[in-house]
């Protein structure tokens, strides 16, 4: 609908009067916000309406177009096609700045105006007939398609252990209808605790109604329900509670079936709270698992023995054919015996609907790695050695004017951004097009994008700005370093610096390990210096692989965060390289200043990170730490079993500290033998957990068999003691 806001409103409103269609959702003026429209996941719409003068919020609209059943019509409200990119647009001002013409704006309109399947229509002229307003024929569920799926899923629990699932399908083939389905039929048959986890939990509706229609209807014999579902709310929710409303927060802990506890429970936990409690579970349900870190994937992995991890390919909460190629090295080596499974029939419209390509094109949500060419003999050469040439790869920029000019090369770039991180949405793409503050480059061999670097622009903010951020009266949009550094670094002069802070490094995975992502970053470097950036940071998700590439890359680590992200379980971690004098000063008062907190911090607020990190951190932010002939002969005594643990924490943190960079983990790397012999579990190998759980952490012990840092109290102190020994030879 194109034309005045008037006009459009009025004749959607007019069709809406004549039209069959009972179920109807309106976004815009008189309707919900387009920041409410997220809420409306796990219903089902006939109607859909998006006033864009309201703002066009790229995700909400990816999810709530989701909702959309067979035989639905959207109606999208805008401008003029010639009009619309220079709209003043509310949802614009999420980006902390509103571009005169917009990109990403141009680039809808040009696909809605070249697309067959879309019926245009502009108030006052003579509309094409509109479809008929029909619901597609309910179809018995599960499908065949699912089926396998529900067999599958069963088969994780009655089969073999430590043989998990991975189960991936595009949005619309009822992946999570199909695991409330499975956990239903699981629980009818024997007393089961099922704990089920997912990033928003939200996106679960369908699970939990699926697992209160197979509850509930049990004693009918197997599942069998339809796609006309109940308007029951789901099961651990009260029909009053304000947390399913719209503009209400969803419950953060549900219990699914509220009968009798010896007939089994479902419960519901995001992946921090499953982190930071691990509760027994005799099966655990990943949903939307490409929107959480592998590393917290990886951990799940090693507790649970039986595990069904479930994933969008493609759609707005993230990729999972990227999650496939992340964590399948991890699966192959844990549990080799993993098997996948992919859902491709519709379940909520046809094969052949218009509709769903049409969504793909505009918000890139089917964007795929693009293909490359075979590789040369120098190529594969350079591959078997781990490094590239540097005539191999052309590093050249991309600015925004060459962005969407280049519809395939989009499509390309976007593919390796999705695949390569977990949190890349529609609205990235955005900010890709539009945003004054965005830089690129491409990675390119011969013609075909092979890596990217997409980097924000940050900083510079006037001195008194930059106080009241540090003393927590102002926070601004689009200043994530220079924000955390002056508020919780302490350093206000840190916010007048200027910024350039990389948001994603991606390369594909054909071309990895051959120094790809290192010469972006050199690349970036060199024009940082050249255009006066005081410093070059970025921030991520803790994770020792990201770690290991920045240090490769030449950043330092500047501070962490000290709470998991509520949803995805990880921390946050800053790391930068300062480029002028200033910079460099600037990243030195920032690490030396978190060293002093490092130790504290460890064992309150960083008590559960893990031991990996812990270890590897440890080289960069050493604490200065007093070691006396008093504190070697206490050690000496634990070693030799003279003296409890508790009296000797205090000396064996002081001998850990004072320890040359990297000889901890040097002392630590291997595998101890003799008296240790199954002290440890076997998937640790070897002693580095339990040291930095017990001593730089103080976990108490008796929560040390239950973390799998140990099989006995016994064992356990042996290995702390021999480690000791070990340790005190370096010092």
């Amino acid at each position: 609908m194109r034309g005045s806001a008037q006009s459009t409103r009025q004749w959607t409103r007019d069709a809406l009067s004549v039209s069959a269609a009972a179920k109807t959702c309106w976004v815009g003026a008189g309707g919900l916000r387009p920041d409410q429209a997220r809420a409306q996941l796990g219903q089902e719409h006939e109607t859909l309406v998006w006033d864009a003068r309201a703002g066009f919020h790229p995700d909400a609209f990816g999810a709530l177009a989701g909702t959309l059943v067979g035989g639905g019509v959207l109606f999208l409200l805008t401008p003029l096609a010639d009009e619309w990119p220079f709209y003043s647009d509310p949802d614009y001002g999420r980006m902390g700045s509103t571009p005169g013409k917009k990109s990403y704006l141009a680039r809808l309109a040009h696909l809605l105006e070249n697309d067959p399947h879309v019926l245009r229509i502009t108030p006052g002229n003579t509309p094409p007939p509109l479809p008929i307003l029909e619901r597609a024929p309910d179809q018995s569920l599960p499908t065949r398609d699912q089926q396998r799926a529900l067999t599958a899923i069963l088969r994780v629990r009655r089969g073999h252990r430590r043989r998990p699932l991975v189960l991936t399908a595009d949005r619309g083939r009822g992946k999570s209808a199909i695991l409330g389905m499975a956990a239903a039929q699981l629980i009818n048959e024997e007393p089961l605790h099922i704990v089920v986890t997912a990033l928003q939990p939200k996106a679960l509706d369908a699970f939990w109604r699926h697992a209160k229609i197979g509850l509930e209807d049990s004693s009918d014999g197997p599942i069998n329900s339809s796609t006309d579902y109940p308007t029951t709310s789901p099961i651990g929710y009260a029909d009053d509670d304000p947390a399913i409303r719209p503009d209400g927060p969803v419950k953060e802990l549900l219990q699914s079936y509220a009968g009798s506890a010896a007939r089994g429970s479902i419960h519901y936990l995001k992946p921090a709270e499953l982190l930071d409690e691990l509760p027994q579970a005799d099966l655990l349900l990943v949903d939307e698992a490409a929107a959480i870190p592998v590393p917290i994937l990886a951990q799940l992995l090693n507790h649970y023995a039986r595990i069904v991890f479930a994933s969008t390919v493609h759609g707005y909460e993230g990729s999972g054919r990227g999650f496939k190629l992340r964590f399948e090295r991890y699966l192959n080596t844990k549990t080799p015996q993993w098997h996948a499974l992919s859902l491709t029939e519709p379940v909520r419209w046809a094969a052949s609907d218009p509709l769903e390509p049409l969504l793909n094109r505009l918000l890139l949500l089917d964007a795929d790695l693009p293909e490359l060419p075979p590789a040369l003999p120098n190529s594969a050469m350079a591959a078997a050695n781990g490094v590239a040439s540097s005539s191999e790869f052309q590093i050249v920029p991309w600015p925004r004017s060459c962005r969407v000019a280049d519809e395939s090369r989009l499509s390309s770039v976007f593919g390796l951004l999705v695949n390569a991180h977990y949190q890349t949405t529609p609205d990235d793409l955005r900010l890709l097009l539009d945003d004054p503050d965005s830089r690129c480059w491409l990675a390119l061999k011969g013609d075909s994008v092979v890596g990217a670097i997409w980097l924000m622009a940050e900083g510079g903010l006037e001195p008194d700005l930059a106080l009241a951020v540090r003393q927590g009266q102002r926070r601004t949009r689009g200043q994530l370093l220079p924000q955390a550094l002056a508020a919780y670094g302490g350093d206000a002069l840190g916010a007048t610096l200027r910024y350039w802070r990389i948001v994603r490094v991606a390369v594909h995975p054909d071309t990895r390990r051959q120094g790809v992502g290192r010469q972006l970053v050199a690349a970036t470097r060199a024009e940082a210096e050249r255009e006066g950036l005081d410093v070059l940071g970025t921030s991520f998700g803790a994770d020792p692989e990201l770690f290991s590439f920045w240090l490769r890359s030449g950043l330092s680590p500047l501070r962490m965060g000290v709470r998991r992200d509520p949803a995805s379980g990880a921390y946050s971690m800053m790391m930068g390289q300062g480029i002028t004098e200033a910079g460099s000063e600037l990243c030195q008062r920032q690490a030396e200043r978190f060293a002093e907190h490092w130790p504290l911090l460890l064992t309150t607020e960083l008590a559960s990170l893990e031991p990996a990190l812990v270890l590897t951190l440890g080289q960069y932010w050493t604490p200065a730490a007093r070691w006396s002939e008093q504190d070697r002969l206490e050690v000496e005594d634990f070693t030799n079993g003279h003296r409890p643990l508790a009296l000797t924490l205090l000396p064996l943190q002081r001998l850990t500290w004072r320890l040359a960079p990297g000889t901890l983990v040097e002392a630590l790397s291997g595998t101890l033998s003799g008296t240790l012999a199954g002290a440890l579990p076997a998937t640790l190998g070897d002693a580095r957990a339990l040291w930095c759980s017990a001593i730089l952490q103080q976990v108490p012990e008796g929560k040390w068999q239950s973390l799998g840092l140990a099989s006995g109290r016994k064992g356990a102190m042996a290995c702390l003691r021999a480690v000791a020994g070990q340790l005190l030879t370096h010092a």
